[in-house]
C-alpha cells in the first residue's frame, strides 16, 4: 500500500495556530484545543493512507482544481493530492462559516 506524505502548508499552519489560540486563550477551553489537534492528526493519518477518501470541495472553483475537504468538528480542512510525488498538501483550515471565495483567491 502506498503511503503519502501529508504536508501542512505554512498558510494552513498559521490558520491552525490562530484557531487554537482563539479556543484556548479567548474561550479558555484548553481541552477543546487539544481535541482539535488530536482530531486533525488522526485525519492526517487517514490522508496518508487513503487520500481520496474525502469528497471534492463543493465550491466549483476549487472542485476544478481537485481540492478536497474534510470536516473536523466546526472546521474544514482543504487539501489536494499530488499522486506523482505521493504527497498530500493541506492548504487551508477554516471555520465552516468563513468565506470560501476569500480562501480560493489565495490558491488561484
Amino acid at each position: 500500500m502506498k503511503k503519502y506524505d501529508v504536508i501542512v502548508t505554512p498558510y494552513a499552519e498559521e490558520q491552525l495556530e490562530i484557531i487554537l489560540h482563539y479556543i484556548s486563550e479567548k474561550l479558555l477551553n484548553y481541552q477543546t484545543a487539544i481535541d482539535i489537534i488530536d482530531l486533525i492528526n488522526s485525519k492526517k493519518e487517514i490522508l496518508s493512507l487513503y487520500p481520496e477518501t474525502y469528497p471534492l470541495s463543493d465550491f466549483k472553483l476549487w472542485n476544478k482544481r481537485k481540492i478536497r475537504k474534510i470536516n473536523v468538528k466546526s472546521f474544514i480542512m482543504y487539501y489536494y493530492i499530488d499522486k506523482a510525488k505521493l504527497k498530500v498538501y493541506v492548504i487551508s483550515i477554516v471555520f465552516m462559516k468563513r468565506d470560501k471565495i476569500e480562501q480560493f483567491e489565495l490558491y488561484k
